[in-house]
């Protein structure tokens, strides 16, 4: 336990790796102890939210597993449930996604009062709901989620990241229901999220896709226009800030607004960057439809295929 706090407060992974030893030491002299298995894959968890690494998560899982074997209650399962998300998140897997979600609602279910005294776990749950949106495409997911999202907010309004989900929620059920509203009400909770996180790289290149689909729904030349000189000025400082995909999204809006020489000189440092989407996501995308029709661009995709 000792050495997982020196890993957190000197942010050394190598700590975390030193902690596991200790912790199958433990193991080697009394496997039927729940706590040290539980012990273990919450710090394989942890190893793998910080690197984004499959291989830790995996080993979480089946950890967790262990321990909920010898010893079921609701706060291991929510720990396997966020595990299973965060898995699935990575990999884009719809089954983890909908393991999570049960493994959520077992967590909740036993623990009555949990949607007052742990509002982390409503929020966990929310997010994985929305990320289960993208393969269903109903907008019940969104709606849920922001239902959900709200009641944390609810109890705990200064609670980190809610207006930053609040607000994808939202933009995720404008893309799909076509509604403008729903991309204005995203934009004002990007704008309580940044207040908390002013640097925030991610929140501003999500609060600039949001404004550029308010400037393809809107039937107002003039707030079309506003819209994408805001979103422009929001992806170069997210670019700055370090958002690599910030050039994409930035080639997406040229191409939108048919600077197409400007689109091309951020998709080819894109692919510098090594930060364009999958290929088939390229070929599909509808921002670029104008770029499309372009020799250079054309040139670009043929290119991208003999390299990928």
């Amino acid at each position: 336990m000792c050495l997982n706090a020196f890993a957190n407060y000197y942010n050394d992974i190598d700590y975390y790796y030193q902690a596991i030893e200790k912790y199958q030491t433990g193991l080697s002299i009394d496997r039927t102890c729940h706590r040290l298995w539980h012990a273990i894959a919450a710090t394989y968890a942890t190893l793998g939210q910080l690197e984004d690494d499959i291989e830790p998560l995996e080993k979480s899982i089946r950890f967790y597993s262990k321990a909920l074997d010898l010893f079921s209650c609701s706060f291991y399962i929510f720990d396997y449930a966020l595990s299973l998300a965060k898995l699935g998140e990575i990999t884009q897997e719809q089954q983890k996604l909908e393991d999570a979600i049960f493994h959520f609602e077992r967590a909740l279910n036993i623990q009555k009062n949990a949607i007052y005294i742990h509002p982390d776990w409503l929020f966990h749950y929310a997010c994985t709901l929305d990320m289960l949106g993208d393969f269903y495409e109903e907008d019940f997911y969104y709606l849920r989620t922001i239902e959900i999202l709200s009641h944390v907010l609810m109890i705990d309004p200064d609670f980190q990241q809610v207006h930053q989900r609040l607000a994808l929620a939202f933009a995720h059920l404008g893309e799909l229901s076509g509604e403008i509203e729903h991309f204005y009400r995203a934009v004002h909770h990007y704008r309580l999220a940044i207040k908390h996180d002013e640097e925030n790289d991610q929140i501003i290149l999500d609060w600039a896709l949001t404004l550029i689909n308010i400037s393809q729904h809107t039937h107002d030349a003039s707030e079309a226009d506003h819209s994408y000189r805001n979103a422009e000025l929001k992806l170069i400082a997210s670019a700055k800030l370090g958002n690599l995909q910030a050039n994409y999204h930035l080639g997406c809006l040229y191409s939108l607004t048919g600077q197409y020489e400007k689109a091309m000189r951020f998709m080819e440092k894109a692919e510098k960057c090594d930060a364009l989407p999958p290929l088939d996501e390229i070929l599909q995308d509808d921002w670029l439809d104008g770029l499309r029709n372009t020799i250079d661009f054309r040139e670009f995709l043929s290119h991208l295929e003999k390299t990928s």
